[in-house]
């Protein structure tokens, strides 16, 4: 993924997760990628953001999301609703 890439691939999870109550599919992400980005194939960017790690993003120059999201299974969760699922 391209550096530009990432701005934008943030904002489409992150709309997604706040329109479905914290929680998205990746099956729907890499589709709302592919529909609103004009990316023919998704699936690498969300590989990729399956494992962004914000620690390190400074350093590879990636911006960091206004927002904390965690990827579990086939799916992409808030910080609220991943803590709602998994941690209690």
């Amino acid at each position: 993924m391209g550096d530009d890439d990432w701005a934008p691939a943030f904002r489409v999870l992150g709309d997604l997760l706040a329109a479905n109550d914290g929680v998205v599919s990746s099956t729907e992400l890499r589709r709302e990628l592919e529909r609103n980005l004009g990316i023919s194939d998704a699936r690498p960017v969300v590989v990729e953001l399956k494992f962004f790690d914000p620690e390190s993003s400074l350093e590879r120059n990636i911006p960091v999301p206004s927002f904390k999201f965690y990827h579990l299974g086939r799916g992409f969760y808030t910080e609220t609703e991943y803590n709602k699922e998994f941690v209690s």
